[in-house]
C-alpha cells in the first residue's frame, strides 16, 4: 500500500509539473500572438486612415479643379463683356491655383492688351506726326505737347536721327516706353506708349514671355506678342514671333492671313482670343 501511494504521489507530481510546464509554453506563446495581433490592428488603421487621406486629397483636388475651371469661364465671360479688371482678376487667382498654366498666362496676357487698347481710345496711334522738316526744338515741343494731350496711349513721331536722338531722351525721362526703327536713309520712326496703355501693354508682354518659359511649344503666345509688337511699331521682333507661332501650327490659318498682312503692310491690330485649354 505504501508503495502503491508514494508511485501515485510520484504520478500526481509529475503530472502536476507537465501541467505547470504546458501552461508556462502557452504563455510564452500568448506574448507573440499579442504583439502579433496590436501590429496588425496598428496596420490597419494606419491602411484606414491612409484611404481617408486619398479620399480627402483626391476631394480637395476635384474641388480645385472644378474651382480653376470656374474662374476660367468666368473671366472668359467678363472678357468678353469687356469687363476687363474683373477677368484680370480671376484669372490671377486661376494662376494662385496652378502658376505653371501656360493657357492662363497667355488669357492674362490677352486680356491685358485688350485693356491697354480700351485705355488708349478710338483712335491708333493716338498721336501721329512727321517732323523731318522741323528743328529739334520744335520736335521737343511737339513731343510735350503730345504727352500733355494723350494721357493714355501710343505716339508715333518720324524725325531725323538727331532729333530722334532727343525725342527718346526726353520721353524716357517723363518715363514712357519708347522703342524706334528705321524709316527712310535720313530718318527714324520714334514709337512712345505712354500711361496707362503702357502699364498694361508691358503687363501683357511679360504674360505671353511667362507662357512661352512655360511651354516654349504652345503657338498662342508667341502669335499674341508678334501681335502686340507690331503694334506698337517694332516690327521685325513682331514678325519673328509670328513666324515661330506658325512653325509650330502650319495649320493656323488665321496665322497665316496675320503673316500676309505684314507682307502686304496691313499689320495686325488684334490678339488672339481667350484660351479655355486645360493643362
Amino acid at each position: 500500500m505504501g508503495r502503491i501511494e508514494r508511485a501515485d504521489s510520484e504520478g500526481n507530481d509529475t503530472q502536476s509539473k507537465r501541467i505547470e510546464k504546458g501552461r508556462r509554453a502557452l504563455s510564452r506563446n500568448r506574448v507573440p500572438l499579442i504583439i502579433g495581433g496590436i501590429i496588425s490592428t496598428a496596420v490597419l488603421i494606419l491602411i484606414a486612415m491612409l484611404m481617408q487621406s486619398d479620399d480627402d486629397d483626391a476631394e480637395v483636388v476635384n474641388m480645385d479643379s472644378q474651382e480653376f475651371k470656374d474662374l476660367r469661364e468666368q473671366a472668359r465671360i467678363d472678357h468678353s463683356g469687356k469687363r476687363y479688371e474683373q477677368a484680370i482678376i480671376k484669372l490671377k487667382g486661376a494662376l494662385k491655383m496652378r502658376p505653371q498654366n501656360s493657357e492662363v498666362w497667355n488669357d492674362l496676357g490677352a486680356t491685358y492688351y485688350a485693356l491697354g487698347l480700351e485705355f488708349a481710345g478710338s483712335t491708333w496711334p493716338s498721336w501721329e506726326r512727321d517732323l523731318t522738316a522741323n528743328t529739334i526744338s520744335e520736335g521737343n515741343l511737339e513731343l510735350e505737347t503730345a504727352l500733355r494731350e494723350v494721357e493714355s496711349g501710343y505716339l508715333v513721331f518720324i524725325c531725323t536721327h538727331e532729333m530722334a536722338k532727343r525725342i527718346e531722351q526726353n520721353a524716357k525721362q517723363k518715363g514712357s516706353q519708347v522703342s524706334n526703327r528705321h524709316w527712310s536713309n535720313n530718318s527714324k520712326k520714334v514709337n512712345i506708349l505712354v500711361g496707362r496703355t503702357k502699364e498694361f501693354f508691358l503687363k501683357a508682354r511679360d504674360s505671353y514671355v511667362a507662357a512661352i518659359d512655360i511651354k516654349p511649344a504652345y503657338d498662342a503666345p508667341y502669335q499674341n506678342l508678334g501681335a502686340l509688337y507690331i503694334k506698337i511699331g517694332q516690327l521685325d521682333v513682331g514678325k519673328d514671333n509670328l513666324e515661330k507661332a506658325y512653325k509650330l501650327d502650319p495649320r493656323n490659318d488665321e496665322l497665316r492671313m496675320y503673316l500676309r498682312q505684314f507682307k502686304s503692310k496691313e499689320f495686325i491690330t488684334t490678339s488672339k482670343v481667350l484660351t479655355l485649354d486645360g493643362e
